[in-house]
């Protein structure tokens, strides 16, 4: 038998009052990274998640040695392609 909260006479359950997350998806990563279609492309290619993106895209303020994302992304396809984008 589950527990069940009592708020303001509404009985909820536990499991229904945990906050849902949004998946992270490309769109959100091309936003919040700031790049273009191309890039997302190649990042799909070498088998990154949007996730891997946006976390790799810290605070830009904190780390200024880190290169900006879409240079990062285009090394790293120079690399295992051996093609300039």
């Amino acid at each position: 038998m589950a527990r069940w909260k009592e708020t303001k006479g509404v009985r909820r359950d536990p499991a229904m009052t945990k906050r849902r997350k949004r998946p992270v998806t490309w769109s959100l990563a091309k936003y919040k990274c700031k790049v273009g279609e191309d890039t997302i492309r190649k990042a799909k290619e070498l088998g990154m998640s949007p996730r891997a993106l946006i976390s790799s895209n810290a605070s830009r303020r904190d780390e200024p040695w880190k290169a900006a994302v879409a240079d990062w992304i285009d090394s790293l396809y120079e690399k295992r392609f051996g093609k300039k984008p």
